[in-house]
């Protein structure tokens, strides 16, 4: 008899095992330099670094996230200097980390980017397709205004 696999619907998924402490002790060094270091190009390496990981790559779930998507697309804008409109994006949310991370394309400018929900700050780094320019920016979610004040005259 032919095992059956278990369904995941994408409203539930696998159990996953708390973060290590090498995960947390990593995660914890890159939230402390996030809000001061002035290198934004060494977060976004450190960054990298720990999604290499397996346990990394296991942990997380697709998300929406309107306010992260309107701060990135903000951020885009203003680093390259130009207005840009998000065509895509993926948000992975690690409640356990307090981390949100993921990849976005504004019109053929791809980015990828980290956010702690704690700091409410987070890294992005944009390269443009059409030039060399690739942009390292520090960005939080009070850059986008809270639809419910209401708008100056």
């Amino acid at each position: 008899m032919k095992k059956r696999r278990p369904i995941i619907s994408g409203k539930t998924r696998a159990c996953v095992a708390p973060p290590s402490s090498e995960l947390l002790q990593r995660v914890a060094a890159l939230k402390a330099r996030t809000t001061e270091e002035q290198n934004l190009s060494s977060l976004a390496s450190e960054f990298l670094a720990i999604t290499e990981s397996t346990e990394f790559i296991a942990r997380g779930r697709q998300v929406p996230h309107p306010a992260l998507q309107e701060a990135l697309t903000r951020a885009a804008s203003d680093g390259l200097k130009r207005s840009l409109r998000l065509t895509g994006i993926r948000v992975i949310a690690d409640a356990e980390l307090g981390l949100h991370h993921g990849s976005a394309i504004l019109e053929g400018v791809t980015g990828m980017f980290y956010y702690f929900e704690e700091l409410h700050v987070g890294v992005a780094v944009f390269m443009d397709g059409g030039s060399p320019n690739v942009v390292h920016t520090r960005f939080a979610l009070a850059m986008v205004p809270d639809p419910r004040m209401p708008k100056p005259n």
